[in-house]
């Protein structure tokens, strides 16, 4: 029977069992007992090679011990032994001394884990065919990999505010104009199911990945945390099935609860790929462990102001967001990437960032001189700069290029802007500068006449007329 036959099956097996209600609690079943048996694969694979290795769940607990064999313990007395003896003795697993990593994540993985099942039989049936897939088989688990992603899809149906699964086109999308590599320390501090993770590892693995010690450098450069502990136990599993050998780095807990102060130099990372819960509203308290321009209820926010916090200086980081926070402000934050020296700006949204108390206009801040504005770099058509270029030799490249005419309003814009900068700072713009914007400016009044359009005041020699 193929994988995705075999799942089908577990799957309506499940459906019959009155203890299992909805996807949630279905997935929540599949996912327990997949850990364990995955788990179990590996441990085999890796006492052939290390005759001195010690699996992290003891002896009798096991897969092999209790779930192997298709003629074994069933009904009652498997329900018995999951509830009375499996689950315990895996809740409290101690962590210390040698292996304790390994043995955390299995405690962390049942702390909030339940068996719902309430038939023997059915989940003796279940068992059996999970028996069927030999995760150690590189072509089972890729395929069993393919089908886990569209199990992880069906939580779309059953978390709320997109607190479970992002669509695997956004996170590889995000995960390959990030571009992390082996060695970056990597933090998704929402993790979810793991989608960010698997997408980044594939990207570094497609990549830059090509010895042992790359790979071992891109595992250990990651970083992640869950609040909850579905999620939180989805994406141990998820790791476990892109071949992570210790998933100890994703942590089942609240980001928001450390407090924002004790963020230091040693918690910042180079990258920061997320989708933070949006429309959801924290526990009581939990906007005072942040500065008072920052506090509210609204988690994303919350987190959009830890993610600054803890990019290191040249960090960079994508981020899902619903709605945008800074309405196009390129300047509300002064320090970042470390979070301090907020600017107040009127464009911005409260009460994430406070509205200045004087009623002055907004000044935007000059650019240093001979820099070229962004948007300009974006909108112009002219792709990068060339090297050393400054905006001066930038408009006489677009001049003579003929791009002008098809960009009048990115050129009204930038005019206006830089007049605008020029007018509280007229050390701005250099002479050069101000030559090759009066250029542009008659390329366009040209281009205009020709076409017999009417120029707005901003393009006129005389502005009024």
């Amino acid at each position: 029977m193929s994988v995705r036959n075999a799942i089908k099956t577990i799957q309506n097996l499940m459906r019959q069992d009155a203890g299992v209600d909805g996807d949630a609690q279905r997935i929540s079943q599949l996912c327990w007992m997949f850990f364990l048996k995955i788990v179990d694969d590996q441990d085999q694979e890796r006492e052939l090679f290390d005759p001195e290795y010690v699996s992290p769940i003891p002896k009798g607990r096991r897969w092999r011990d209790w779930a192997s064999n298709p003629e074994g313990i069933t009904g009652d007395a498997l329900l018995d032994f999951v509830n009375t003896d499996l689950f315990p003795t895996l809740k409290g697993l101690e962590v210390g001394g040698s292996g304790g990593e390994k043995r955390a994540v299995v405690r962390s993985v049942f702390e909030d884990a339940y068996n719902y099942m309430k038939s023997g039989q059915a989940m003796r049936q279940v068992i059996n065919k999970i028996q069927e897939i030999n995760f150690n088989d590189l072509t089972q688990r890729q395929h069993f990999g393919d089908i886990y992603e569209q199990i992880l899809n069906d939580l779309q149906s059953a978390g709320n505010a997109g607190e479970y699964y992002t669509p695997r086109a956004v996170t590889a999308f995000m995960a390959d104009r990030i571009d992390p590599k082996p060695g970056e320390l990597l933090l998704d501090p929402a993790c979810g199911t793991g989608g960010f993770l698997t997408c980044s590892m594939a990207h570094m693995r497609k990549r830059y990945v090509k010895r042992p010690e790359d790979e071992a450098l891109m595992q250990a450069s990651l970083r992640a945390v869950e609040k909850k502990p579905l999620p939180h136990m989805l994406c141990v599993t998820n790791m476990l099935l892109h071949g992570v050998e210790n998933p100890s780095f994703v942590r089942h807990g609240n980001t928001l609860t450390r407090p924002f102060a004790d963020y230091g130099p040693a918690d910042r990372v180079d990258i920061v790929l997320t989708n933070p819960p949006f429309g959801g509203k924290e526990e009581e308290g939990i906007e005072n462990n942040f500065p008072t321009q920052f506090r509210t209820r609204e988690t994303a926010d919350l987190f959009l102001a830890l993610i600054i916090r803890l990019l290191k200086p040249g960090g960079r980081a994508a981020v899902v967001r619903r709605r945008p926070v800074w309405r196009g402000c390129r300047d509300a934050f002064e320090g970042a990437p470390y979070g301090l020296g907020l600017n107040p700006c009127p464009h911005c949204r409260p009460p994430f960032i406070p509205k200045p108390k004087s009623q002055e206009p907004f000044i935007p801040k000059p650019a240093p001189e001979g820099s070229i504005p962004q948007k300009l770099r974006l909108l112009d058509g002219l792709g990068p700069s060339l090297p050393d270029e400054n905006l001066a030799q930038r408009i006489q490249r677009m001049s003579r290029s003929n791009l002008i005419p098809r960009n009048v309003a990115t050129c009204m814009h930038i005019i206006r802007e830089m007049r605008n900068v020029a007018e509280y700072n007229a050390k701005t713009i250099s002479p050069a500068e101000t030559l090759a914007i009066e250029g542009a400016l008659g390329v366009i009044r040209e281009w205009a006449q020709e076409q017999k359009l009417a120029l707005p005041d901003l393009l006129k020699e005389n502005p009024g007329k």
